[in-house]
């Protein structure tokens, strides 16, 4: 073999090895790119499911038995409370929010603290962000000892 054969053949090669390391270099960028974008979209609707379970719904609950009256507490005005600022808050974040209207709160009050409610309802709801899905949740949202 001449040198002009041998020097293309190396040419050759380190050409092909270069294209071939860019293109794996980009292929595992995008999968990092994928995963990272997946954790965060999971834990956003974590943390919407969380944020709504644990603090809003209990609020409006409170805000509705303050509202419509602790003994007889008005179930529209909280689900419409929660179509309000719930599925508003969903949509900025990207999130899917939807729940069945509440038909009931159970509120009572308290025999051995007077002016004292307990005050519970059951909600049933589906959250949906990409590929992450919670279908049909169902949680019982209580306060207990609410002074109205």
């Amino acid at each position: 073999m001449d040198k002009k054969g041998i020097m293309f053949t190396v040419a050759s090669v380190f050409l092909v090895l270069v294209i071939l390391a860019a293109f794996l270099i980009q292929a595992n960028n995008k999968s990092k790119t994928d995963i990272q974008t997946s954790s965060i979209r999971t834990k956003t609707t974590n943390s919407f499911m969380d944020s709504l379970i644990n603090n809003y719904l209990p609020d409006a609950l409170e805000i509705t038995l303050t509202n419509t009256g602790a003994l007889d507490p008005d179930e529209d005005h909280l689900n419409g409370l929660i179509t309000e600022n719930m599925e508003n808050l969903a949509m900025k974040s990207g999130i899917d929010f939807s729940f069945i209207p509440i038909e009931t709160i159970t509120s009572t009050e308290n025999p051995l603290e007077p002016g004292f409610y307990d005050a519970s309802f059951d909600i049933t709801f589906t959250i949906i962000n990409k590929n992450i899905t919670y279908k049909d949740v169902t949680e019982t949202i209580s306060i207990i000892g609410f002074q109205a």
